[in-house]
């Protein structure tokens, strides 16, 4: 993650002691594997002088030296900015971060907008039980929106009906309802939407299915969207069999025990649980449970979970689809930028 933090926004955090977030968010910045911090000065002989008057600053040289690019806030005005490098996070002393977070689907935090920090440690696990459900439709995800300008969904059983009408159905109330819930209301720039699965076929039907059907899955997917959301999206189907369902944005992984086609009819018809973790929840590890060609099984931090399955997934988007092979077909040639 790419951390753009302005010189006047660390001056101004430096009074603010008194905010409950203050202490985790210092830690945070501190922290060498929360990544690249970048800072807005003009050389590194102005940096270190106004380090000297700001013990903030200077804690920031005991993790790592931090790069200096004057011009950021310039750079950040175009949409190119937000196509090069990784994920970015900014500490923004401005009054017009609220409509850049809109604009670009990055976070811009200032020292009077602390809260927004509570977005960065907190993370949700949600049961269903077919029993007693709580739900019966994905509205609830709504809670879990937050600014992001790219998303990538993994899952084998998304397209795992055996005719078009019928996955056109279950892609209206899982899928898309999902997405209506987590994509943001409007952006400047486009929106870059990747979808990875393969259903189980062990008789060849899905293949031929998918090879006959997929351009018209992808113009379906998009043409709703378009019809919800006025900014430009960019979709990318890959026909490709990825086992765990999962969700990655540029500030969070979610993850489901279960294929996200939770609901037909407005029923709830498997058990599971879904998880909300974002990528900047850096105190807790535990033993995951993905797919990779090695099976981890030590733990780790969710940034580190989130980058291997952006790992796997940039593997299948770089690479050339082929009948023959895993990764079969793609319906589009559109990069994502969070795979990029």
């Amino acid at each position: 993650m790419e951390i753009y933090i302005d010189r006047v926004f660390m001056e101004r955090f430096a009074e603010q002691t008194a905010h409950p977030l203050h202490d985790e968010l210092r830690l945070f910045l501190k922290k060498p594997q929360t990544g690249q911090k970048i800072l807005n000065f003009e050389s590194q002989e102005a940096f270190e002088k106004a380090a000297l008057e700001n013990p903030l600053l200077e804690m920031l040289l005991e993790s790592s030296v931090p790069l200096l690019n004057p011009n950021f806030q310039q750079e950040m005005q175009e949409e190119a900015f937000y196509d090069k490098g990784d994920s970015k996070l900014f500490f923004n002393e401005d009054d017009q971060n609220d409509q850049w977070e809109a604009d670009f689907g990055c976070i811009f935090i200032n020292s009077q907008q602390l809260q927004k920090g509570y977005f960065l440690f907190n993370w949700h696990l949600i049961p269903f039980t077919k029993s007693s459900p709580r739900f019966n439709s994905w509205s609830f995800m709504a809670q879990f929106r937050h600014p992001c300008n790219a998303l990538v969904i993994t899952d084998n059983y998304l397209f795992a009906k055996e005719d078009l009408g019928q996955n056109k159905r279950q892609i209206d109330e899982n899928l898309l309802a999902l997405l209506v819930e987590l994509l943001p209301t409007s952006l400047k720039i486009s929106f870059h939407l990747t979808i990875i699965g393969s259903p189980i076929d062990r008789q060849g039907k899905y293949q031929n299915y998918l090879k006959c059907n997929l351009e018209a899955l992808h113009n379906y997917i998009i043409n709703r969207l378009q019809q919800r959301f006025r900014y430009t999206i960019h979709l990318n189907i890959l026909i490709a069999p990825f086992h765990d369902r999962n969700i990655l944005t540029n500030y969070a992984w979610l993850s489901s025990g279960n294929s996200f086609t939770y609901f037909e009819n407005r029923r709830l018809h498997s058990n599971t649980n879904l998880t909300f973790q974002p990528v900047t929840q850096l105190n807790n590890t535990y033993n995951p449970f993905y797919h990779t060609s090695e099976q981890i099984e030590k733990s780790v931090s969710v940034k580190e979970v989130w980058k291997n399955l952006k790992s796997v997934c940039q593997e299948f988007a770089n690479a050339t689809p082929n009948e023959n092979s895993k990764f079969k077909y793609r319906s589009s040639n559109y990069s994502n930028r969070l795979l990029s």
